[in-house]
């Protein structure tokens, strides 16, 4: 397994790194590595605490949940990404993040809708 800086194009298409402030963005890409997991490896096991953010940037993982129900989770499709949604008040984001939800995609609503968002 080799660790090294993770491309800082790649990590601005993330979230919340693509949100950052310059200054932030460069503190958080000098602390950020890829890497590289080998077939069959558990990453987290029911219970673990994660002390990091993961993001898989290529390939694909396995998720078994307690129930044992298998799913595979691809890179670059719309289950692997984290939508934010907004409006003005954040009432419509809550009803298109749980429309988005329904359909198995992963969501989070900008509290306040952009009346809470702080400049």
């Amino acid at each position: 397994m080799s660790d090294n800086l993770v491309d800082k194009v790649v990590l601005k298409g993330f979230v919340p790194p693509s949100a950052l402030n310059a200054e932030n963005f460069q503190e958080l890409a000098g602390k950020t590595v890829v890497e590289t997991i080998a077939a069959g490896k558990t990453v987290f096991k029911p219970g673990d605490t994660d002390r990091k953010t993961v993001y898989l940037i290529e390939g694909e993982i396995e998720l078994t949940p307690e129930t044992g129900e298998k799913s595979l989770l691809k890179f670059d499709t719309d289950l692997s990404k984290h939508y934010i949604l907004y409006c003005d008040t954040g009432r419509r984001s809550l009803a298109g993040a749980f429309l988005l939800n329904e359909r198995g995609l992963h969501t989070s609503c900008l509290q306040g809708g952009l009346q809470g968002r702080s400049t």
